[in-house]
């Protein structure tokens, strides 16, 4: 799916949400402030894009781990639905169930960016389980053209969708998109921390 505001291809999903609640409860207990590098608008509004203190950082992971109230992995059909239904790439009606695999987390260390002083990035990878009606509908997909989607071999993604031997060397799919190849698995934390594959009624 292209990115909104660069136009690179990612994969599907994004910034998790929390509660009213749960921001109460971070203004009280932890502090934080939106992001400023990106428009707090009514979509991005309540995104795990914020900033926080480095003294509280680990309480904030924590908390982040334990709290009810935000999107958890037991329903990530949200983003689904958005990147894949509203945007008319597929029809919701007769689709069936939403089932996928946690894959477990990829973390970043703290690092120096151009944007924030210090960012931590964290992402929870999850592998859908397509039946195989569901699957016909994308491989249907695959022999159609369109700017909606992608689909990229690994070699690509880990090419960040740049045409090597060409005078084309501009960066088409996101630099984060790697995190999802197989081969990185054993980089992902918390592996075996949901074992049951999880579904969702759409």
């Amino acid at each position: 799916m292209p990115n909104t505001r660069t136009g690179k291809y990612q994969p599907v999903g994004g910034a998790y949400k929390f509660s009213e609640i749960e921001a109460n409860y971070l203004n009280e207990n932890i502090l934080f402030e939106y992001d400023e590098y990106i428009v707090v608008d009514e979509i991005t509004k309540k995104d795990y894009r914020l900033f926080i203190k480095n003294k509280n950082l680990k309480e904030f992971i924590r908390r982040f781990d334990k709290t009810p109230n935000r999107e958890n992995i037991s329903d990530l059909s949200r983003e689904f639905k958005e990147e894949i239904f509203s945007s008319g790439i597929l029809d919701e009606q007769g689709f069936g169930n939403l089932s996928y695999k946690y894959c477990g987390r990829h973390m970043t260390s703290i690092v120096e960016t151009v944007f924030h002083p210090f960012e931590i990035l964290l992402a929870d990878i999850v592998e859908v389980r397509l039946t195989p009606y569901q699957e016909s509908l994308f491989k249907r997909l695959i022999e159609q053209d369109s700017d909606k989607y992608k689909f990229a071999t690994a070699k690509e993604i880990k090419a960040e969708g740049i045409k090597v031997g060409t005078q084309d060397l501009s960066a088409s799919i996101a630099n984060h998109t790697f995190k999802i190849l197989s081969e990185k698995s054993d980089k992902l934390k918390g592996r075996k921390k949901y074992k049951s594959v999880i579904t969702v009624s759409l």
